[in-house]
C-alpha cells in the first residue's frame, strides 16, 4: 500500500517534469549534442510517468486477489477448526462410552 501511495505521489511529477523539460528546452537553445540528451531524457520520463501508472494499476489487482484470498483462507481456517471440535468430541464420547 505504501508503494501505491508512493507511485501516485510521484507520478503527476514525473508527468510535469517532462512537460517542464520540453518547455525549458524550446525556450533556451542548448549547446550541439544537448537537444539530444533533453529528448532522451525527456522521453524517458514519460516512459516512467506510463511504467508508474502501470504498475499502480497491477498493484491494485495484486491487493485485490490477496484480499480474496484471506477470506478463504479465514474460511478453510474456521471449517477446520469446526472439524478438529467435532472429531475431538466424537473421540471423547467414543472414550466415555
Amino acid at each position: 500500500m505504501l508503494i501505491t501511495r508512493l507511485i501516485k505521489k510521484l507520478s503527476p511529477l514525473v508527468a510535469a517534469s517532462a512537460v517542464t523539460l520540453g518547455l525549458r528546452r524550446e525556450a533556451v537553445s542548448p549547446p550541439a549534442g544537448l537537444t539530444t540528451r533533453l529528448n532522451a531524457l525527456e522521453t524517458v520520463l514519460e516512459s516512467q510517468g506510463t511504467v508508474n501508472e502501470n504498475f499502480a494499476l497491477q498493484l491494485k489487482v495484486v491487493y485485490a486477489r490477496v484480499e480474496k484470498m484471506q477470506k478463504q483462507l479465514l474460511f478453510v481456517t474456521i471449517a477446520l477448526i469446526a472439524t478438529a471440535t467435532i472429531a475431538a468430541l466424537a473421540l471423547a464420547v467414543a472414550i466415555l462410552s
